[in-house]
């Protein structure tokens, strides 16, 4: 009995018959930059315009652990 099996094409298997999803093509690096600059050009016009603030009145605290500390 001879057992020897000559395959010379390509085996494929598949999934009751399904074709295979093709892969999404990646984005190229002009795409990604692009992508990258449109978002930051929109946080910068949708960001606050920030006035400037006044600085608060000094305020005193009172400690009263260090009390007694300053009597001399």
């Amino acid at each position: 009995m001879n057992n020897i099996i000559n395959v010379t094409g390509q085996l494929e298997l598949g999934f009751n018959h399904q074709r295979a999803v093709p892969a999404r093509r990646r984005p190229t690096r002009a795409e990604r930059a692009a992508w990258w600059f449109a978002r930051m050009r929109t946080a910068v016009d949708n960001a606050i315009a920030w006035g400037t603030q006044s600085v608060p009145p000094p305020e005193q605290i009172l400690l009263p652990q260090a009390q007694g500390s300053m009597r001399g």
